[in-house]
């Protein structure tokens, strides 16, 4: 159920438009529920980059995902910050781990609710 995408390394406009393509395919194919996108690898956004960074958690979201992003250094954090990006929305987690950790308790929960719905407050 979760899927995830480790970058690394430069996230131009045309890797970030294959990447897109490329993990939108994996969410229909493997029927996700969550995405992952990793980027720990990352040392440098620029305004374009984190423009292709919510098109593409949009995008994921749009498909009926659950989308997290971890691993974003201080280098990264401060420039999206003085960029004035809006992450609103958008769940961001220190690292891989807490990002599994994360998407286990949606997937967990959503499970409990489904249950809830079908037989009751009872069971």
């Amino acid at each position: 159920d979760v899927v995830t995408l480790p970058i690394v390394g430069t996230f131009d406009t045309e890797r970030a438009l294959e990447m897109t393509e490329r993990l939108l395919q994996r969410i229909v194919t493997r029927s996700a529920r969550c995405v992952i996108i990793d980027l720990t690898g990352v040392d440098v956004v620029d305004s374009m980059t984190a423009d292709h960074l919510i098109r593409m958690t949009k995008a994921a979201q749009l498909l009926g995902t659950f989308c997290v992003v971890t691993g974003i250094g201080p280098d990264v954090a401060r420039t999206l910050v003085d960029l004035g990006v809006d992450l609103g929305g958008l769940t961001t987690v220190r690292n891989l781990k807490e990002g599994l950790k994360t998407c286990f308790a949606y997937l967990e929960y959503h499970r409990w609710l489904a249950h809830r719905r079908a037989y009751g407050p009872g069971y």
